[in-house]
């Protein structure tokens, strides 16, 4: 599917935080296997607190009366996957390293990122409800497949 023009413009003038995204360090060393372990772990212990609040902002925004049917139902969909797919894989981790999300609070930034994801979506219409969330798909999605690109 081809981007509208606003969406090319705004990668075009995202492209150099997206360029330093691709090759932060964290990154490359969970690529190349370099990546302390205590590291990883937090990483994992934050990312699923992440999900939970993602999941809830999705869901929250699924109950705007400016959707269809379809369109929440994709949301909700959305919102079910942040829980359940991705938190499958954190459970497993958790569960080989004796350890719940609920071991660690979610640290002073991933509460601020997801406390405004969630007061944008309370507070704003649904269009800016969708602008503040639509980010969070598109980079993971640039960043996993630029990550999978790696490997090969």
């Amino acid at each position: 599917m081809a981007s509208q023009p606003h969406t090319t413009a705004m990668w075009e003038q995202a492209r150099d935080c997206i360029a330093a995204t691709e090759e932060h360090p964290f990154l490359m060393s969970m690529l190349d296997g370099s990546l302390a372990m205590p590291n990883f772990q937090f990483y994992i212990l934050q990312d699923s607190h992440y999900l939970s609040r993602f999941g809830a902002a999705l869901r929250l925004l699924g109950e705007k009366e400016n959707f269809s049917e379809e369109e929440k139902a994709a949301l909700r969909g959305f919102a079910d996957g942040a829980d359940f797919a991705e938190r499958g894989l954190h459970d497993s981790f958790f569960k080989s390293w004796h350890k719940q999300v609920t071991d660690v609070e979610p640290c002073p930034n991933n509460l601020l990122y997801t406390s405004y994801l969630t007061t944008v979506v309370v507070t704003e219409n649904y269009a800016e409800g969708l602008a503040v969330l639509l980010p969070c798909f598109w980079v993971y999605m640039h960043v996993g497949q630029r990550l999978l690109a790696s490997r090969a």
